[in-house]
């Protein structure tokens, strides 16, 4: 029964050490991460290229924000123009909510990039 137990354990132990060498082949394969666009992450330090892609996923979800509020205005603006045309609003209010839908925009996409450059 022990030698048993014995054979069991050196074969399980060949088994596990068999399994390392293509684990060892993959990892040595690693490619080279690419660089983010601020650059850092040379010698192939990955906590600041993870800092880098952060700062560049920032400012990709600044300017997915930037759209949204151009994208939240235009709905608003016909929306308006909608109801102009069926009478329910007049033209000067609909010209009053274009240009404070233009300021908005304009500070929207001033703070946005305050917040990027801050981040930065």
């Amino acid at each position: 029964m022990a030698k048993l137990k014995r054979t069991l354990c050196h074969f399980l132990l060949a088994l596990i050490g068999s399994m390392a060498l293509p684990v060892g082949w993959a990892w040595a394969a690693l490619p080279t991460p690419a660089q983010p666009s601020t650059g850092g992450g040379n010698n192939g330090n990955w906590l600041e290229i993870l800092k880098s892609w952060g700062k560049d996923g920032v400012a990709v979800l600044a300017a997915i924000i930037v759209a949204g509020g151009i994208l939240w205005v235009a709905w608003h603006y016909l929306a308006d123009l909608h109801e102009v045309r069926i009478s329910k609003k007049e033209k000067g209010e609909l010209i009053v909510n274009g240009i404070l839908g233009a300021v908005v925009i304009v500070m929207v996409i001033v703070l946005v990039n305050q917040a990027v450059t801050v981040i930065d």
